[in-house]
């Protein structure tokens, strides 16, 4: 069995708490300020920020945002979790929720993700082929939790595909979502991690001379991150508009995403 490592999740603006008085959105003299409520899978967090910011720019509304595993998230949203908009890191959530009557409208991919291997413990010319993991001597390998996280369900995947899993699956770790994930690699807790290439590249200066290798994407099922509106929120209905204009598409592409 895999094992399984817990962190506390991270979270911005919001607590995880669904106490009504700890959601409202926050007031200035006494009046209710124009808001918005996302939550979002912990991959996408770094550019949703910057996204947030243009956002809150253009139009003067503020952007909530928390983030976690997508099935956690899922979990959260089913149990009446005061979202607006969901943006999760695979299709198959956003579409149950659709099927279930929770959501407004269709889903709609925003993104496309992909997968690196990074290994601070080693050299950049350690292994050629990402499929030779197996021949380094390791004890920790990171990714994150397949059960709950796109992500890692992607990872195992690729593991199973380049017929490294039975070898490597007892030196598995998981965190909870793929920055947990990440955490591992770059904290020295895990020598090699398989995490999204937009994490890399948000940090790739400091992994030069680093060992780093591109997952190809035919190893696993296509990473399709899609958003689904969950309330007739205006202001979430506007944002999931402004993730397909090409301010937004831009932003996206280049924080290592491809679009839908």
């Amino acid at each position: 069995m895999l094992k399984s490592i817990r962190l506390v999740s991270i979270c911005l603006t919001i607590a995880t708490s669904f106490a009504a008085g700890a959601l409202l959105p926050s007031c200035k003299n006494g009046e209710r300020k124009e808001s918005v409520r996302i939550a979002l899978a912990s991959n996408f967090l770094p550019v949703a920020e910057d996204l947030a910011v243009l956002f809150e720019r253009d139009t003067g509304v503020h952007v909530e945002l928390v983030s976690g595993s997508t099935g956690k998230l899922y979990a959260q949203i089913v149990n009446g979790a005061p979202y607006d908009l969901f943006l999760a890191a695979d299709r198959e959530r956003p579409e149950k929720l659709r099927k279930g009557g929770k959501t407004i409208g269709n889903v709609t991919p925003y993104a496309i993700g992909s997968l690196v291997v990074i290994g601070p413990s080693f050299p950049n010319d350690a292994v050629s082929d990402w499929k030779n993991l197996k021949i380094l001597e390791f004890k920790h390998l990171a990714i994150a939790n397949p059960d709950i996280a796109p992500y890692g369900r992607a990872s195992v995947e690729a593991l199973r595909y380049s017929g490294q899993f039975v070898d490597l699956n007892g030196r598995i770790v998981q965190g909870e979502n793929i920055s947990q994930a990440y955490h591992f690699v770059s904290s020295g807790n895990a020598e090699i991690g398989i995490i999204s290439r937009s994490q890399w590249m948000k940090d790739r200066a400091k992994w030069s001379g680093s060992l780093v290798i591109a997952v190809p994407t035919d190893a696993h099922e296509p990473i399709e991150q899609c958003a689904v509106l969950l309330t007739e929120n205006q202001f979430a209905s506007q944002f999931l508009k402004f993730l397909g204009s090409d301010k937004a598409t831009e932003t996206i592409r280049a924080t290592g995403y491809n679009i839908p």
